[in-house]
């Protein structure tokens, strides 16, 4: 079950990403915020406790910044890069 809701969120942020054409910052983040999504699942896999705490709290809380930075980033600097070329 959590790799399908994995798999759905990353359909979902990949198609907010078209919807508001946010540019490479965006979906460079996205790529890697994917990457940790699915290494959540190597990890628990050889579960401990300790390990299925990282995993899913603090993994979870990088993905977050990840894609709020991903995000500014490209509503912020990609305009102003455009603009210089």
């Amino acid at each position: 079950i959590a790799a399908a809701s994995h798999l759905i969120a990353a359909v979902f942020f990949a198609a907010f990403g078209i919807a508001f054409d946010l540019g490479l910052f965006y979906f460079a983040g996205l790529v890697v915020a994917v990457v940790l999504m699915f290494q959540q699942h190597r990890i628990v896999r050889r579960a401990t406790p300790e390990k299925i705490d990282f995993a899913f709290f603090n993994l979870n809380g990088w993905i977050a910044v990840l894609l709020f930075l991903a995000t500014a980033l490209s509503l912020w600097l990609e305009p102003i890069l455009k603009n210089q070329l």
